[in-house]
């Protein structure tokens, strides 16, 4: 079993991830979180009301694969994260301004 976090998880696209690791056989979603103070915190994950709370942090139960969809600024703290724990990591974010782009690239580096 590959265990899943998912990056904003209550959003449109965190929730399309959220049940398609709920409907593969090889994943299991190990934790989602959200951003400090959004209303889904304490709320299950999945609709269906199964798996894991989302939590207001990166920081929490293991996982060997974070799926990011969030900000630019989100996902390079997230990426960060993923670096420094040798934690693999996909991201879907969009709106990188160069800077941001090069920082990535420096991250990526260090972790697949």
């Amino acid at each position: 079993m590959i265990q899943i976090a998912v990056a904003g998880a209550a959003g449109r696209m965190g929730q399309t991830l959220v049940s398609a690791c709920g409907a593969h056989e090889s994943f299991i979603l190990s934790h989602a979180f959200e951003q400090p103070g959004h209303e889904s915190i304490g709320q299950p994950a999945s609709s269906a009301g199964i798996g894991p709370v989302i939590t207001d942090s990166i920081d929490g139960a293991p996982f060997d694969v974070l799926i990011d969809f969030t900000s630019p600024a989100a996902s390079l703290s997230s990426l960060t994260f993923c670096a420094d724990h040798g934690l693999r990591a996909v991201f879907g974010t969009t709106g990188f301004n160069e800077s941001e782009k090069q920082r990535m690239t420096e991250l990526s580096e260090r972790t697949a």
